[in-house]
């Protein structure tokens, strides 16, 4: 995962409020199996960007009892 030394800087959350600065991805690798390898290269595909209606279509998927 690439991620700023202190990721305080980057992060940011209340009992009010998410802050993320810049932008975070996300993939689902459930079912994916390990590699073996000590390093894996996992690509995120721009379209899965974590911004918040991807939060809100994720939560609605999940509320509905679907996967992701």
């Amino acid at each position: 995962m690439l991620a700023p030394r202190n990721v305080d800087d980057w992060v940011h959350s209340t009992h009010h409020e998410l802050t993320v600065r810049n932008s975070m991805f996300w993939v689902n690798l459930k079912g994916v199996k390990a590699s073996g390898a000590e390093k894996t290269t996992v690509r995120l595909p721009y379209e899965q960007r974590f911004d918040a209606p991807e939060l809100c279509r994720i939560l609605r998927v999940l509320g509905g009892g679907g996967f992701l």
